[in-house]
């Protein structure tokens, strides 16, 4: 049996996992960051979610960071990332194909969760299907005809830098701007105060719906996906958003919540060793 190793880079975590040749997976580990700006140390980390799984039977290595694999080859793993900066200044690809002696494939973590999702989830049997990440940020993946849409420059899908007069639309579709209207330390803490009936709580969410409402509406104008599929750690607490999400959106494909949920990034990491 083919085994690889998924690992999902994020903001606070590094989550590994053994992937089958099928796409299933087997087993996986989370490892949580100390501090983000110690850069070593978050290398550290992932190295350690990775011995945790390895053994003589992988084949390969799949990760998904969060930021564009748009970096200088020996240099950089991105030119910019706004939760990992240490990917500013090594090439992660070639430093782990040099410690593990076996092949390495780097891409976005929004490109990671709907290839994930296409190949086991809730986008199975699509052949056009538009993964949307709301979490801390706001992150988009694009799959058309049965493969991954990157772009010339590898920024496909990069909605959240759309400028809207001086801000961008990260500041309006995130798990930040939730906490920022309730007046809460973070989504979660928002979730758990809308969910005991708080108005600002409530009306938080209902503001951040209509804003992902109106990014699901402008993606199905312009793509007309089969399906939408939604994920990320503030799509877990969707029943506070979607009917905003659904009026503001409009007659669209169907808006579907992740059936993997975390899994689907590690798995979509190494689907390309898959196919």
């Amino acid at each position: 049996m083919k085994k690889y190793i998924g690992i999902d880079i994020g903001g606070t975590k590094a989550a590994a996992g053994i992937v089958t040749g099928a796409g299933k997976l087997l087993k996986e580990n989370i490892f949580f960051f100390k501090d983000n700006n110690d850069h070593a140390g978050v290398l550290k980390t992932i190295e350690e979610a990775i011995n945790s799984l390895m053994h003589k039977e992988i084949l390969g290595l799949g990760v998904g960071i969060p930021a564009v694999p748009d970096g200088k080859p020996g240099k950089n793993t991105s030119i910019f990332s706004n939760n990992q900066h240490f990917l500013e200044y090594i090439d992660l690809a070639k430093y782990l194909e040099r410690k593990y002696s076996l092949p390495v494939i780097i891409d976005n973590d929004a490109n990671c969760f709907i290839k994930g999702e296409h190949k086991a989830g809730a986008a199975k049997g699509y052949r056009d299907c538009v993964g949307i990440t709301l979490g801390t940020g706001l992150g988009c993946g694009i799959v058309l005809n049965n493969n991954i849409r990157k772009g010339k420059t590898l920024q496909c899908g990069e909605i959240y830098r759309l400028k809207i007069k001086d801000r961008i639309l990260d500041n309006f579709v995130s798990g930040n701007i939730i906490a920022k209207y309730s007046g809460t330390k973070n989504a979660k803490e928002a979730c758990e105060l809308a969910i005991k009936g708080n108005k600002r709580a409530i009306r938080a969410f209902n503001e951040y719906g209509r804003w992902a409402g109106l990014v699901v509406n402008a993606i199905q104008l312009l793509l007309d996906p089969e399906i939408f599929v939604l994920g990320g750690s503030v799509s877990n607490a969707h029943k506070l958003f979607f009917g905003e999400l659904k009026k503001a959106a409009g007659k669209t494909a169907p808006v579907v919540i992740s059936k993997l949920k975390h899994k689907a990034a590690i798995i979509g990491a190494v689907t390309e060793y898959l196919q």
